[in-house]
């Protein structure tokens, strides 16, 4: 069955998406790759680093008092059986 301007759907016909795949790949590209690879190693360990020393003292706080920390938990009080 093919599509007659009566049945087709009325959105915006493009050439674009099949000229894009025949771009050459140029210096500018590698160079953009590189630098987003770059900036994603760059800025990625400074923020989860940000993010674990601003929500360290909310996850020290909610521990009880006298708790070894998170790396150390405590053994459950389970009433022998």
């Amino acid at each position: 069955m093919t599509a007659t301007p009566e049945t087709a759907s009325s959105g915006i016909r493009s050439l674009i998406p099949a000229r894009i795949d025949r771009l050459p790949w140029s210096r500018f590209h590698t160079r953009m790759v590189v630098a987003l690879g770059v900036a994603r190693l760059l800025l990625t360990w400074p923020l989860v680093a940000l993010c674990v020393a601003v929500a360290w003292p909310l996850v020290r706080s909610a521990l009880p008092p006298g708790h070894p920390g998170p790396r150390h938990p405590s053994e459950p009080d389970i009433p022998p059986a």
